[in-house]
């Protein structure tokens, strides 16, 4: 071969591979999870990761669920645990406590900022001011809505990261 019909054959053959490592990677997930290890505050504190992969901004909170009776039950007191911005395309780290010694796992709520208009401003004031007061459905009616989506951690028993139950 020719030098020329090489190099176009080399150049051909790097854009196919490119190609199919683009189409065959699978999809990622825009936010995700992770378990970094033990925290610094006691025995029992743990820290996981929250990786904002996508342009825009969101808001979250983070809940837990724990096994019982081969069902994943929601474990909490009814309220978000936090109610937090992360910017797009970064991280943010958050600290728990073990919350039991059975199988769990973190949960995210998450939802995009959405542009402020006046309608967005007051829902957003008023959803503010009953969450100030315990008032938890009033406050789920009038947050300002976008499409709600949810992301899961990894699953835990105790303080150590264990591999999903096989079904």
């Amino acid at each position: 071969m020719r030098r020329k019909a090489k190099i176009g054959f080399t150049i051909a053959l790097a854009l196919l591979v490119m190609v199919a490592i683009f189409f065959f990677r699978g999809p990622q997930e825009p936010v995700q999870v992770t378990f970094v290890g033990l925290g610094t505050g006691g025995s029992d504190s743990l820290v996981f990761a929250l990786a904002n992969r996508q342009k825009k901004s969101l808001r979250y909170h983070i809940d837990w669920e724990v096994m019982r009776r081969s069902e994943w039950l929601y474990y909490g007191d009814n309220r978000p645990a936090y109610n937090q911005p992360i910017a797009g395309h970064s991280t943010n780290l958050f600290y728990t406590i073990i919350v039991t010694t059975n199988r769990w796992r973190p949960f995210v709520p998450y939802v995009e900022v959405v542009e402020p208009s006046i309608w967005n401003r007051t829902r957003s004031t008023i959803s503010q001011f009953a969450l100030d007061r315990g008032w938890t459905n009033i406050w789920r009616q009038t947050y300002p809505r976008g499409q709600r989506k949810k992301v899961y951690g990894p699953e835990m028993i105790g303080d150590k990261s264990v591999p999903p139950v096989q079904k």
